[in-house]
């Protein structure tokens, strides 16, 4: 073998030593605390708790105060004005007053409050409100459960690549002993030298494919730690045990009405479905008109000089009533903003749907698989011990000759392929699992704890 691959194959089986196996748990805790997707879900949530307020604000008295300052003119004139004022003036008709302010200094401050008795637009964005912080809560759990799942999903990846990169090794291992017993028989004449080459072959595909398989298992550590902040040299991680837990599953009727009645995504998605409405609801022409009682107080007051010398106007004004308010006329503004609505919420109608649908299927798919994973197993089991009776035999005639070096190294690549795809089966039977809890809105670290139990010591 060539000095440069001895120094590859010593860096492929380097091992940090001193590092502790991180469970599922482990995992999990670290990426709920560190991942940024979820810290964003959580800053949705906290900022979809103000809509309540907000709702709640709608309803409650409005209090603005204004002031004015500046400079104004002013002018006003009446003739024929009947005049009455103690005797001796007494009463005189035709009267004329005129009052005149130029540049003159003013003065104004108001104080209303406004308190909502009926609007249907605000009715209307009351419930949007309500329903967008119902929304925000929703969206959290949806995000929680995907996170959770594909932390799993990701977890068992970095399992089944080691699986499958320490099969690698013992066979390279096995075919390395070949390519050196092979030599010597070919030095002794018992082999062509044929059988020399097609060893040496073997062995360096098997380096190629260990060098591809530990940068795969690097790429998929590396994924699991930036996001669990977990050092890559602890994540050793534990795969599934030999006898794992029957999944218990319901009738497959009774996952799908789970399903549609606890689903995150499905919930999210009527929620919006429901907002839409309301839109609609809130640019109705009917919801236009409000009823709100108001009251106010007002002064304003001028003085300056004007045409008939000093001058000072001022007024004072309080009211309490109710205002009715009915528009009109918008210049179609509102009756465009309610059709868009109406067409909004046909089409959340049809997300709905879309998304019902999915689920459903996703529903079927995940049961199915349970309902076959155990059956799955067992035969891949059984297969394994085939495999492995197969490969003794295969050693044995190929020591006596019967057997090529091409014929050992089929039958170690059988038991090989065996071995990866009954790891990938009960990964699958655990996934699958998650993956029917997440659909059915039960998906929790009770759940997960419950995979992890299946785990390795």
């Amino acid at each position: 073998m060539k000095f440069k691959n001895k120094i590859l194959i010593s860096i492929i089986f380097a091992y940090c030593g001193g590092s502790h196996s991180a469970d599922l748990i482990e995992v999990w805790r670290g990426v709920s605390q560190h991942d940024p997707e979820i810290s964003a879900a959580l800053s949705a949530k906290l900022a979809g708790t103000e809509k309540r307020n907000q709702a709640l604000s709608l309803w409650l008295p409005n209090v603005y105060i204004t002031g004015t300052s500046g400079k104004m003119n002013s002018s006003s004139e009446t003739q024929g004005a009947n005049f009455t004022a103690p005797a001796p003036l007494g009463t005189s008709s035709g009267v004329g007053f005129n009052t005149s302010i130029k540049d003159g200094t003013s003065n104004a401050w108001s104080v209303q409050a406004r308190q909502p008795i009926f609007s249907q637009e605000r009715l209307a964005h009351t419930k949007q409100l309500n329903l967008g912080a119902d929304a925000t809560e929703l969206e959290w759990t949806f995000t929680t459960n995907e996170l959770m799942l594909r932390t799993a999903q990701r977890y068992f990846e970095v399992v089944l690549i080691t699986k499958k990169l320490a099969l690698l090794k013992s066979e390279y291992e096995a075919i390395k002993i070949e390519t050196l017993k092979a030599h010597e028989k070919f030095k002794l004449g018992e082999l062509p030298i044929i059988d020399t080459q097609e060893a040496y072959a073997l062995e360096q595909d098997l380096l190629a494919e260990i060098i591809f398989t530990e940068n795969e298992l690097q790429v998929a550590k590396y994924v699991l730690s930036d996001t669990s902040r977990i050092q890559t040299s602890e994540l050793n991680l534990k795969s599934p045990r030999n006898n794992l837990l029957t999944f218990d599953t319901l009738t497959l009727n009774d996952w799908v009405e789970k399903a549609k009645q606890s689903n995150s995504l499905l919930k999210l998605m009527q929620a919006k479905a429901a907002i839409a409405n309301q839109e609609v609801k809130s640019l109705a022409l009917t919801a236009s008109s409000s009823l709100d009682l108001i009251a106010q107080s007002a002064q304003q007051k001028l003085t300056g000089n004007g045409d008939f010398g000093a001058a000072s106007n001022s007024t004072l004004q309080q009211m309490v009533g109710i205002q009715l308010t009915i528009p009109l006329f918008t210049g179609g503004y509102t009756s465009s903003k309610h059709d868009e609505a109406i067409k909004l919420e046909e089409k959340a109608k049809y997300d709905l749907d879309s998304a019902q649908m999915k689920i459903t299927q996703s529903v079927q798919s995940s049961w199915m698989a349970l309902a076959s994973g155990q059956s799955r197993i067992k035969a891949l089991t059984a297969g394994l011990t085939a495999s492995n009776s197969k490969l003794e035999a295969t050693k044995l005639a190929q020591e006596v000759g019967d057997r090529t070096t091409l014929d050992l190294v089929n039958a170690v690549n059988a038991k090989k392929l065996v071995e990866i795809n009954l790891m990938q089966a009960k990964i699958d039977y655990l996934i699958n699992q998650l993956n029917l809890y997440a659909l059915a809105g039960e998906l929790d670290v009770e759940k997960l704890s419950l995979i992890n139990s299946q785990l390795e010591m």
